[in-house]
């Protein structure tokens, strides 16, 4: 079974940057409180840019860093913030050089000790990790299905030898190199058309992107759409978690 992600996005990159959802400000300003501006700062596993404008967009001097070239081209297409290939575990960035390392969406395929210690290497002293993720609920009719779906295709995937990743939310204060560690969340729901729907899933990693067991797994999303949609649109539920942690001296 492959345990390296570089690469698996590479087939969806292109609906990941259409499809794939924002940030809400307010997680962005949780993540910059108290730091001082112009905030340095790197958008680790940064893949088409989503995070890294955001924060750019809130007057960071902001850099990406992604490992997958197809990403790393979207992301420079797009404009904006710088954006280099490199990968968590060997940052291409000098010491103490950031106040602030970001991770959105990311940080459960990174190896995590050798990330963190990464982390620390690149941070000021008393500089910031901030972790985001947005995750779904399951508590609406809609969702309950689309999370039915996820599990089929994510096994699926799994029997294929792939890895998929299901871990979200960690504390990095559980290391030497952080410490006062927190954690928040906001809402973030996002009114979603059938195409949004399709192109939502069809950028995550672990659903197929051909075949059988696409078509079926498409059908009964199709089928809920069609029960629970209300002018067209279904509300795909979802938070921004958010940890920050600082680093340890």
């Amino acid at each position: 079974m492959s345990s390296d992600p570089i690469g698996y996005f590479s087939d969806r990159a292109q609906d990941y940057a259409r499809w794939r959802p924002g940030y809400p400000a307010a997680a962005v300003e949780a993540a910059l409180r108290g730091l001082p501006r112009p905030v340095r700062a790197v958008d680790v596993a940064s893949g088409t840019g989503i995070a890294t404008r955001a924060f750019a967009a809130a007057g960071c001097e902001v850099v990406g860093v992604e490992p997958d070239p197809r990403m790393l081209a979207l992301a420079r297409a797009e404009g904006g913030p710088r954006c280099v290939q490199g990968r968590a575990e060997a940052l291409p960035l000098a010491d103490a050089s950031q106040d602030l390392v970001l991770a959105a969406q990311a940080f459960h395929w990174f190896e995590r000790d050798a990330a963190l210690r990464e982390f620390h290497r690149v941070l000021r002293p008393g500089g910031r990790l901030a972790l985001l993720w947005n995750l779904r609920a399951r508590d609406t009719d809609f969702m309950a299905v689309y999370a039915a779906v996820v599990e089929k295709a994510q096994l699926y995937t799994e029997a294929s030898g792939k890895r998929v990743s299901r871990q979200r939310c960690a504390s990095p204060a559980e290391s030497p190199w952080f410490v006062d560690a927190e954690s928040s969340s906001v809402p973030n729901p996002e009114p979603l058309t059938w195409d949004g729907v399709v192109g939502r899933i069809s950028s995550a990693s672990y659903f197929p992107r051909e075949g059988r067991q696409r078509e079926e797994l498409l059908a009964d999303l199709r089928l809920a759409f069609g029960r629970f949609a209300v002018e067209g649109r279904v509300t795909y539920a979802q938070t921004t978690e958010l940890t920050l942690a600082t680093r340890a001296d």
